[in-house]
């Protein structure tokens, strides 16, 4: 049975339900991310702060080379040691994933100071055509 992004969000998203009960989840499956995000930048905004927020098809959501900012505005709304998982790309299952797909993910993070990422990889299941960009907020 081949996983698709949906299936590994939403798989993701029953793990943390049950490691940690009464988790802060966001996840934009299936939303138009120019609609309002519900993230304040800044110091005053600790009770909109989310343990996962989950992104899929951003590559398709969001075509107007915001993508970086736009991943973190999202980072910003973690808590320390939260994790933020976007899906890059997803392709038709006929097409092979390209490394030019698997690099433009790579760098969505780089808007981010290094200093506040705890952790960072990038995973792909190159037969579905899916990549993923997974970031950990850095304890304090």
């Amino acid at each position: 049975m081949q996983r698709t992004g949906k299936g590994f969000l939403d798989q993701e998203i029953r793990e943390m339900h049950l490691a940690k009960p009464g988790a802060r989840i966001l996840s934009f499956e299936g939303r138009d991310l120019r609609d309002s995000i519900p993230i304040e930048p800044g110091e005053g905004a600790e009770n909109e702060r989310y343990d996962l927020i989950c992104v899929d098809s951003l590559a398709e959501k969001i075509r107007n080379g915001k993508a970086r900012e736009l991943v973190a505005l999202l980072f910003s709304g973690l808590n320390p040691g939260g994790r933020l998982l976007v899906e890059g790309a997803a392709v038709d299952g006929d097409e092979q994933l390209e490394t030019d797909d698997v690099e433009a993910v790579t760098h969505l993070s780089s808007s981010i100071p290094d200093g506040e990422i705890g952790g960072q990889a990038v995973f792909w299941e190159q037969a579905d055509g899916i990549v993923f960009l997974e970031l950990y907020k850095k304890v304090a």
